[in-house]
Formats: structure tokens, C-alpha cells, sequence
């Protein structure tokens, strides 16, 4: 089992509807070492490949693939608990925590190893969320995962914008950008969005609103003045108040 080589000072949620910047946000943290970047699709592959957890764990009806959230609580742990996943100063969890239990789930995790949490919401009209869809490649080669799926965006050639700037490869679309599949992504985020926003106010979890509707998600600086040290680290979150452990909720 690895061991972490240090505990992080803030674990940051950065949630949104599909198309709104999360991974473009975050990749570009991650790329400057502002941050260690937690995505829970890519760790469910690494856990799946390593058999760390049981894989009938794995299995959903799900019609977008979803996990339940006891699968997601026995993840987190592993990711964050057994030391499988690096930690650092500030650790972004990318498109987590998707439902109001996720919330829950999170917070009891950054207690347990004495870290803040605040979450911060993007969000855009949806108009331009579908422009952004629409026009959002990803690059199988810059990519690879166990599921053959990339979904980071890649960024086109400016000669050639079917191939990757990167490496020159053909690019292709993420298969979550398919019309009726954002459209179902973006109506599953648009009614579990009140229930997160519930769970954070019913903890005082710090919470920021980002309206990117008119700004780049990719603008590094606009994103590094909200990731301000006033609202990541040092946050009195509730960890030394905690109240009755949330029963789960059943898979949805």
C-alpha cells in the first residue's frame, strides 16, 4: 500500500454541468503544480485493473454508467484513506461529488485526515454549453486508458484541427458528447444540483458560485484568483462539530 507523502491542506470539489470548463480548469492547475487533480472515472480504472476493489463492485444499471455511492464511498477510501492516490497541499476533485451523499462522503473524508473542504460550482448558460460540446475534441494517444474512451479535451492543430497539436494523431469525440447523452448528463446534473448545494449549506462547507458564461475556463488566472487561500485552506468547515454519521443512499 503507498503512503502518502503528505496530508493535503484543502480538498477543492469543482462540479458543473457537462461542457462548463471542469477539466480544462483543472488540467491547466494541475500542469502548473498548483494542484494534485482527483478524477474518480480514472481511478475507478486504476482500481478496477489493480483489483483493489471487488469488481463486482463495479457493475451498474446505470443508463450513464453511474456508481452507486457505495461504490464511490469504497473508492474515495481507497484513493484517500489507504494512500492510493498521491496527496498534496491542495487536492481538486474534478466532477465530484455528484450527488448530495457524495457530500457527505467527501466531507467525512477530508475529516478524517484533518483537511478543508470548500466546493466551487461552474456554470454557464446552457447554449454555450452545447457550442462548447460541440466543439470539444479528445486524443486517444495523449490519453490511454483501460476503456479505450479519452476524455480530456485536446487541443487541435492550428493547421490541421483534426489532428492533435501534441502528437499529431487523429482526434476523435468523447462519447459523453453525443446530443442525447449530454442531454441526459445535463439534466441528471441540473436536478441532483440542489440537493449538493443543500448538503454543503447543511454542513457550512464554503461554497462559490462561478459564472464562466462570458469568461475562458481555461484562463488561468480567473481561475487561480477564486482558488483564493481564503476560501481553500485554513477553512473552519465543521470537522471538530460533526453530527450524526448520513445514512447512504440507495443507488441511483
Amino acid at each position: 500500500m503507498a503512503t502518502p507523502i503528505a496530508r493535503p491542506l484543502a480538498f477543492v470539489a469543482l462540479i458543473g454541468p457537462p461542457g462548463v470548463g471542469k477539466s480544462t480548469a483543472s488540467g491547466r492547475l494541475k500542469a502548473t503544480g498548483q494542484a494534485g487533480v482527483f478524477r474518480l472515472r480514472e481511478f475507478a480504472q486504476l482500481s478496477f485493473s489493480a483489483g483493489w476493489i471487488a469488481r463486482e463492485r463495479f457493475l451498474t444499471n446505470d443508463h450513464l454508467g453511474w456508481f452507486s455511492d457505495n461504490t464511490v464511498e469504497a473508492l474515495i477510501g481507497e484513493a484517500f484513506l489507504r494512500g492510493r492516490f498521491p496527496l498534496c497541499s491542495l487536492v481538486v476533485c474534478e466532477n465530484f461529488p455528484g450527488t448530495a451523499e457524495q457530500v457527505h462522503i467527501l466531507r467525512r473524508t477530508a475529516q478524517r485526515l484533518g483537511a478543508s473542504l470548500s466546493i466551487i460550482e461552474l456554470n454557464a448558460d446552457d447554449d454555450i454549453l452545447r457550442v462548447r460540446v460541440n466543439n470539444r475534441w479528445v486524443c486517444g494517444t495523449c490519453e490511454p486508458n483501460l476503456d479505450g474512451r479519452p476524455h480530456r479535451p485536446a487541443t487541435p492543430d492550428l493547421e490541421n484541427t483534426g489532428r492533435c497539436r501534441s502528437c499529431a494523431q487523429m482526434l476523435s469525440r468523447r462519447e459523453s458528447d453525443d446530443p442525447k447523452a449530454f442531454s441526459r448528463r445535463l439534466e441528471r446534473y441540473r436536478n441532483r444540483l440542489p440537493g449538493i448545494r443543500a448538503a454543503a449549506d447543511s454542513f457550512g462547507i464554503p461554497y462559490r458560485h462561478i459564472d464562466t458564461t462570458n469568461d475562458d475556463p481555461a484562463d488561468l488566472l480567473f481561475l487561480l484568483r477564486d482558488f483564493s487561500p481564503a476560501c481553500l485552506a485554513g477553512v473552519n468547515n465543521g470537522i471538530d462539530n460533526v453530527g450524526a454519521t448520513p445514512t447512504p443512499t440507495p443507488a441511483r
